[in-house]
């Protein structure tokens, strides 16, 4: 489920800098025969975008389209904190999180 959700990011992403634009939705949704208007689109975006860049992250994007598909269990939280604690110290460390960075192609610095 999160690889297409991904993948319908990217496809939306059309400038590919990373976020989402009203404009980008609106030509989605013209795309597909929809008649976008812009005040409606505009609102969504505003729902949507907790940084309040007016712009739709990734993680905005993931966070809204799974809001309540998932059933957040212990069992969840449990694995999710197993993939963090990369060295199996029962914490998650700067160092963890370097590493699952790097692992995901991206850099850390301080």
């Amino acid at each position: 489920m999160i690889k297409e959700l991904r993948e319908i990011f990217l496809q939306l992403d059309t400038n590919q800098s990373g976020t989402l634009t009203s404009s980008e939705i609106e030509s989605a949704l013209a795309g597909y025969g929809v008649e976008p208007v812009s005040a409606e689109v505009a609102s969504i975006v505003a729902n949507i975008d907790i940084r309040g860049n007016q712009e739709i992250n990734y993680s905005e994007f993931l966070a809204a389209t799974i809001e309540n598909k998932i059933e957040i269990t212990e069992e969840h939280l449990w694995s999710l904190f197993k993939h963090f604690d990369t060295d199996d110290s029962g914490f998650i460390s700067v160092k963890n999180l370097n590493e699952i960075m790097v692992k995901a192609g991206k850099t850390y610095t301080e």
